[in-house]
């Protein structure tokens, strides 16, 4: 007689369709984290920065992380007038530092390539220190010549270089940096034997709004940048950055940043403040809202770096 061994039959428990659903939802909310942050990754990695080296007369770009991708983007002559100020808009960069006789020039540059696309957009010849886009609106902030008082903006178009308003404010006193929020242009001011300010004016108009916003500044006020309602301030000669209420001007903290080598111009991007050292050739990288060093040489060995521009190649935002 036959003996038949069996196996027995294991019987699986059945999955109930509510369990079905959280797993199917589970595996899809893995997946958009893995795609999320591999998006955020490749954003990182394609940010970059723009930095005019007055020693150079070379624009320089590096990645966020500081490593550079090519350190003579572009190439501005230099004469009388040395490179100053950048502005970023979509992909085009718009350099203060091309030399047209004994007078300077804002030329624009392709951003990816440093292709020339007009060297002679706007030519002045009253020292043009800073530059700023709205729309298409191109305000180039000017010192002025040796007296008080000479300095003035002027607007043009961001395309044709066509004068809009020239000037839209004069009577300045050595104005080195600007900076614009909404229809809001905020400008400081070294007066020149007394203390340093910071005024605000329409961006369309050129009427005082606050004037000043912040007095009292001391060792030559330079580079302004704003983010969200806090505007911070690069003092020239007292290597520090304050931080200020761009509403109302209130202190935040005067000494924000210190023990700097004279800072000129700063540059936001997100909660990170990058800002240029004129004096050690360096561009160091802080946190916005504490203000603690994340990297004070996070680009180094540059050549007198004036002006800054900082952009995100993942939602292309310039600031």
């Amino acid at each position: 007689m036959k003996t038949y061994m069996y196996e027995p039959i294991q019987i699986k428990p059945k999955i109930q369709p509510q369990e079905k659903m959280k797993t199917t939802i589970r595996t899809i909310w893995k997946s958009l984290l893995v795609v999320f942050l591999g998006m955020l990754l490749v954003g990182q990695a394609h940010g970059q920065i723009y930095v005019v080296n007055q020693g150079s007369g070379a624009v320089g770009e590096y990645k966020l992380d500081g490593i550079p991708i090519n350190t003579s983007l572009i190439t501005v002559s230099i004469g009388p007038n040395e490179p100053t100020g950048i502005a970023l808009s979509g992909n085009t960069l718009y350099v203060i530092g091309g030399q047209s006789g004994t007078n300077s020039t804002v030329g624009t540059y392709n951003a990816t390539t440093g292709a020339v696309i007009n060297p002679l957009l706007v030519t002045q010849s009253q020292l043009p220190e800073s530059v700023a886009i709205s729309g298409n609106n191109l305000y180039v902030v000017s010192a002025g010549g040796s007296g008080q008082g000479t300095g003035f903006v002027g607007v043009y178009d961001a395309t044709t270089g066509a004068p809009i308003s020239v000037p839209l404010l004069s009577g300045l006193v050595y104005p080195l940096g600007v900076a614009l929020s909404g229809n809001h242009l905020y400008l400081p001011q070294e007066l020149f034997g007394t203390f340093g300010e910071i005024n605000v004016y329409n961006a369309t108009t050129g009427a005082p709004l606050a004037s000043p916003l912040v007095s009292g500044l001391l060792n030559s006020p330079a580079g302004l940048a704003i983010s969200g309602n806090m505007l911070f301030e690069a003092n020239f000669y007292g290597g520090n950055i304050g931080k200020y209420d761009a509403t109302t001007g209130a202190v935040i903290n005067a000494s924000f940043i210190s023990g700097l080598s004279n800072p000129t111009q700063l540059a936001v991007l997100g909660n990170y403040l990058f800002v240029t050292n004129y004096g050690n050739g360096t561009i160091g990288e802080y946190d916005a809202t504490t203000g603690a060093t994340i990297n004070a040489s996070l680009i180094s060995g540059l050549s007198q770096p004036w002006g800054i521009a900082v952009r995100h190649r993942r939602n292309k935002k310039a600031f």
